[in-house]
């Protein structure tokens, strides 16, 4: 569960042990801090509110930027390299006090005119990827919709610049973010891409189209394509990203396990989550 989306009406601090009342033993976060560079209080007590409610932390995005105004990353932004620097050291320290091992670091919005911003990204990919890497850690890239100037839109681009930057610098360590929900709009034939780059693919995501609805609100083939992620040969956690209904997140949750065709475990709610996505767990 993202719980940097969900249950909004809580503290943020307050949102694993929601998670873990509504039967999830994982979540995923958004940066979660308004500073690149949180203080060592932040990170203990984001930290503690993760251990007290008994959920494992699958995925952390690095500093954003300003989403209010249009920000969505800031690898391609060389004004912005020493924020990103900052921003990756105190990821690496979360990922240390937490067991997080998947970092998202969103390529950003580009200027059209700005010729020198794809070696920006290039450079500053490497560079965090192997930093990343000598916590075992990885990077993923998430090509995104609907975000004019968004630097990466489709999988083909993504595994495109992830190849280039392995050209440049050998890392290993750094792949692509499948949220099925941008990924049905950009990618025309959306089987064949995954298909094609299923071997880019190191986590996934899924909410309903249209308005990121809860997965079943909007006739997506939600399942068919985690059932082919299964079949391609992923393994890895699938993060439940939709923006709740004015019915509020746990009723949204309550839809979502009629959709998946379960019915929660009396004392086992946990296992009833992990079943409805194909055997994986569900974050």
């Amino acid at each position: 569960m993202n719980c940097s989306i969900l249950f909004p009406e809580l503290p943020m601090l307050s949102r694993p042990a929601a998670a873990r009342a509504a039967g999830f033993d994982a979540v995923e976060f958004w940066w979660p801090f308004d500073s690149p560079a949180p203080s060592a209080r932040q990170v203990d007590d984001f930290a503690v509110a993760l251990d007290d409610a008994g959920v494992t932390l699958t995925s952390l995005g690095l500093d954003h930027g300003d989403l209010a105004n249009g920000d969505r990353g800031i690898f391609a932004s060389a004004a912005r390299g020493d924020r990103l620097r900052r921003n990756v050291d105190a990821a690496l320290t979360l990922g240390e006090r937490t067991g997080c091992r998947t970092f998202v670091g969103l390529y950003g919005v580009v200027d059209s005119d700005d010729a020198s911003a794809a070696e920006t990204a290039v450079r500053q990919y490497s560079w965090a990827a192997g930093v990343v890497a000598d916590a075992a850690g990885e990077i993923v890239i998430e090509p995104m919709s609907g975000v004019p100037g968004y630097g990466i839109r489709s999988l083909g681009q993504a595994a495109e610049f992830i190849e280039r930057v392995r050209e440049v610098s050998g890392v290993s360590n750094l792949g692509v973010l499948a949220d099925l929900f941008h990924l049905i709009e950009t990618e025309p034939d959306i089987s064949a891409s995954l298909r094609r780059h299923a071997s880019f693919i190191r986590y996934a995501q899924i909410a309903d189209r249209p308005g990121r609805g809860v997965p079943g609100s909007g006739g997506e083939p939600l399942a068919d394509l985690l059932l082919l992620l299964e079949e391609l040969g992923y393994t890895g956690p699938v993060g439940l990203e939709f923006a709740p209904s004015r019915r509020g997140t746990a009723a949204d949750l309550a839809a979502f396990r009629d959709w998946a065709g379960l019915s929660p475990v009396p004392g086992d709610e946990t296992h009833a989550i992990t079943r409805a996505t194909t055997g994986k767990g569900m974050s």
